[in-house]
């Protein structure tokens, strides 16, 4: 599987926004690399966790969901 570069630095740019506590820009940055490549899988899981940490517990596990699809 060819690696999606783009989608790759959008999600490590989520993560980077997880852990400086900025939950919204990170989610934005998750949404964008879904759009990138919905087909990878960790995207999704990062959605997943910053929608639980808001209390946004059914879109949380559709996220979770689809990356379990993606990458069980």
């Amino acid at each position: 599987m060819k690696e999606n570069w783009q989608a790759l630095g959008l999600f490590m740019k989520g993560l980077s926004l997880v852990q400086s506590g900025k939950r919204q820009e990170a989610l934005d940055a998750f949404n964008q690399a879904i759009e990138q490549d919905a087909t990878f899988a960790r995207p999704w899981n990062g959605k997943g966790f910053v929608l639980s940490v808001e209390g946004r517990y059914r879109e949380a596990l559709d996220a979770y969901d689809r990356a379990i699809q993606l990458d069980p």
